[in-house]
């Protein structure tokens, strides 16, 4: 029999992955709906803001003031989504797959590198020439230029969302703020 933290560790990447590749699934149904990536974001946003409010309540008066929090959520919220939803809107749902969870790690990384100065120890390191390994080998057809004409667009636009998820994530930790403030 497994101990709770080995089990809590195996539902914790279990629900990574099921909301990682539902959000992936779920936005690309809604680029193929008559929704825009606005619709799409401002339904995401709506139904995480009822969530919250209902479970810690309405956020206390002097974070509303707080320009790090509206930049957080402008950077992890509005440009991740919108970047996140067009491209899912114009194209295969492979590449957001691939490219969207594979770059995060990179990025924040990279990020947290400059600026904040923490360099990563070999076992990052290790792990991050594993994932680059995957998403080389997953992006191939896209590299021997088996991909349709507007693909680099459309990667261009998940790499800023990956861009604006990274440094939302890098500033969280280097500001200290908590999921619940």
């Amino acid at each position: 029999m497994s101990s709770p933290s080995i089990r809590h560790g195996y539902l914790a990447a279990i629900g990574t992955v099921l909301i990682w590749s539902g959000f992936i699934v779920i936005s690309r149904l809604g680029g193929t709906s008559i929704l825009t990536p606005y619709d799409i974001l401002a339904l995401r946003l709506t139904t995480a803001s009822l969530i919250l409010l209902a479970l810690f309540g309405p956020l206390p008066r002097p974070h509303w003031q707080d320009g790090r929090l509206w930049l957080l959520a402008a950077l992890g919220g509005v440009g991740y989504g919108v970047l996140a939803y067009a491209r899912l809107q114009v194209g295969g749902l492979a590449h957001g797959a691939i490219l969207l969870p594979g770059l995060q790690p990179f990025l924040i990384a990279l990020l947290a590198w400059l600026l904040a100065g923490e360099r990563p120890g070999p076992e990052r390191v290790l792990g991050y020439g594993l994932i680059a390994t995957g998403v080389v080998l997953t992006a191939i057809p896209l590299l021997s230029g088996t991909g349709h004409a507007g693909q680099w667009g459309g990667d261009a636009l998940l790499l800023g969302a990956s861009l604006a998820r990274a440094l939302f994530s890098v500033l969280t930790k280097r500001w200290a703020f908590s999921p619940g403030c």
